[in-house]
C-alpha cells in the first residue's frame, strides 16, 4: 500500500477475538474521518497477494443479511448479468452493450489529444 502512515490518522484500532496460537486476529480501525477511510479502502486492492486484507465490518444482522444475498447474486452473474451487494441491497442489471466497439461506452478524449485549432497546423518544437 502505498500510503505514507502519518497521512492517515486513527482515531481507535484494537484486535478482535481470543489468541490463538498460530492465528492472526484481526483489528478494527476506526478512522478520524471519513476521507482517511476513503484513502484506504482505494489503495486495498494493493494488497493482494499478501495474507492483509481490508474490508467493511458489519454488524452481525448487516452480515447475516448479506450472507442471504450471496446466492441469488451468483445465480444472477452465470446467467450472464452484472450482480454485487451493495449494504444489504442486491444490484442486479444486465450487461452493457458493446455498440461501441471493444468498448461497452463511448470513449472519451482527453483534452489534450483534441485539436482546437482546425485551420492552423501545430507548431512543432525544434
Amino acid at each position: 500500500m502505498n500510503l505514507p502512515v502519518d497521512e492517515i490518522k486513527i482515531e481507535r484500532a484494537h484486535r478482535v477475538g481470543a489468541r490463538r496460537p498460530g492465528k492472526a486476529r484481526a483489528i478494527v480501525v476506526k478512522f478520524l474521518n471519513y476521507k482517511y477511510r476513503e484513502r484506504v479502502f482505494k489503495q486495498r486492492r494493493s494488497l493482494k497477494g499478501t495474507r492483509v486484507f481490508v474490508r467493511e465490518d458489519y454488524s452481525d444482522r448487516m452480515a447475516e443479511k448479506r450472507k442471504e444475498l450471496i446466492p441469488e447474486m451468483l445465480e444472477a452473474r452465470k446467467n450472464g448479468k452484472v450482480a454485487y451487494i451493495r449494504y444489504n441491497k442486491l444490484i442486479i442489471h444486465d450487461r452493457p452493450t458493446m455498440a461501441y466497439g471493444r468498448h461497452a461506452y463511448p470513449q472519451r478524449q482527453s483534452p489534450s489529444s483534441m485539436s482546437y485549432n482546425k485551420l492552423q497546423p501545430r507548431q512543432r518544437n525544434q
